[in-house]
């Protein structure tokens, strides 16, 4: 069979923590329940997108000067927009938000001493020996005389990373390859900026050609696994049989993995049958010519069957 998928970090770091996770999110498309803190990620986001063009710089330097996008009008405009765009406009949103930018441009925003690359690059990087292909989406590309770089990337969450998180981060290795892969650089450095840490915000690492060769077998591996990867593939890493990840299951009295319940769902599918999008409601979908909107049903975790029947929802 043609091997056709593509890896990501994101993908990679699923399919570690739970086969059956990376089954139904990745390869299954079977939609979830956003939440405010990804959303809020993705807002930011878009702010430093946007204010990185060199016609927006003087927003910067009244939003460090005011320590606050009250700083300038317009950007403050932005940010209410979007909030609203995704519904989760509020005053702890926008709070947060706020803080959270001004964080990140406080951060070494223009990348002193070098040149920055286009924001929001957008790479797919393909290797013959060993195979694998990897696409992913990088914050910010900063260049340095005799051959440096720094890879930026920003982070909403709540905790900062810990032990191998960090040192064998697969964000950052993909990251390191598409530096020294795609635009031969002699020296890579990863920058994680924490956008909720304003005291110390930045965790940065660095990996050795060597480290990154071994890396390279691992995409190898992986890649292989994916291509083709089958409902009996996505039982064998649950979460709930690793001591180190059952708690993604069910933890807390509010938290549960979003595919530990059964529900139902709307897709819009092709003429041969093939899912294009998923939601769970229909008004989110609007079919394009040549689709149909279905209704589907997803049966719960393996792992836990008393939860898998639509009736106890």
């Amino acid at each position: 069979m043609e091997t056709t998928k593509t890896l990501s970090a994101s993908s990679i770091k699923c399919l570690e923590t739970c086969s059956w996770l990376y089954w139904n999110q990745y390869e299954k498309k079977v939609p979830q329940k956003t939440n405010d803190g990804a959303l809020r990620g993705t807002v930011v986001h878009t702010i430093f997108e946007v204010l990185i063009n060199p016609r927006h710089h003087h927003h910067v330097h009244e939003l460090i000067a005011k320590k606050s996008v009250n700083g300038s009008p317009a950007v403050r405009r932005l940010l209410i927009k979007l909030l609203g765009e995704q519904n989760i406009l509020n005053v702890t949103n926008f709070e947060m938000c706020d803080e959270m930018i001004v964080v990140g441009l406080k951060t070494d925003f223009f990348g002193r001493g070098g040149k920055l690359g286009k924001p929001e690059f957008k790479f797919e990087l393909v290797n013959e020996d060993p195979l694998y292909k990897i696409r992913g989406y990088i914050d910010k590309l900063v260049f340095y005389d005799g051959g440096r770089m720094k890879i930026v990337d920003y982070k909403s969450s709540k905790s900062k990373f810990s032990g191998d998180e960090l040192t064998a981060n697969i964000q950052s290795m993909a990251y390191s390859l598409v530096g020294y892969k795609m635009f031969n650089a002699k020296d890579v450095t990863a920058e994680f900026v924490f956008l909720r840490y304003p005291n110390a915000p930045v965790q940065s690492v660095h990996f050795s050609r060597q480290e990154l060769a071994g890396f390279e077998q691992y995409l190898a591996y992986i890649y292989q696994l994916i291509n083709p990867f089958t409902e009996d593939k996505a039982i064998t890493n649950l979460a709930a049989n690793s001591q180190k990840n059952k708690w993604l299951c069910k933890a807390g009295a509010t938290w549960e993995c979003p595919y530990y319940r059964p529900f139902k769902y709307y897709a819009l599918v092709d003429e041969n049958g093939k899912v294009a999008r998923t939601a769970l409601s229909e008004d989110q979908l609007t079919p394009e010519s040549g689709q149909t909107m279905v209704s589907k049903e997803y049966l719960g975790c393996p792992a836990y069957p008393q939860t898998s029947a639509i009736g106890e929802l």
